[in-house]
């Protein structure tokens, strides 16, 4: 559901990704896989594939927990915050070790 949610704001808001990277290997499997999917997860599935194409990503890759550590650093930020923000043409300052 990330993967989708984040290709739909990838597509509403016009940027630019040529790189769709989870921590999820079986997400990745699904996707590069041209068996069809049956059941409820096939809608998730064929909704990535066609953000896939539209987005225009040419790569997908599964990463570790580990080095995927700073984008969850950033949504426990957001999920914490009380203020809205939207990051347009610039992100906040932000630095953070990745181990």
């Amino acid at each position: 559901m990330a993967v989708r949610e984040g290709l739909f704001l990838a597509k509403f808001y016009h940027f630019p990704v040529s790189i769709l990277e989870t921590s999820s290997p079986s997400v990745i499997s699904s996707l590069s896989n041209s068996v069809t999917i049956h059941g409820n997860v096939s809608f998730i599935v064929n909704d990535i594939k066609a953000l896939i194409f539209y987005v225009g990503i040419c790569k997908c890759q599964a990463s570790s927990v580990q080095e995927d550590s700073l984008a969850h650093r950033l949504a426990s930020i957001a999920f914490s915050s009380v203020q809205e923000w939207l990051w347009l043409d610039t992100s906040p300052s932000l630095s953070f070790s990745v181990v």
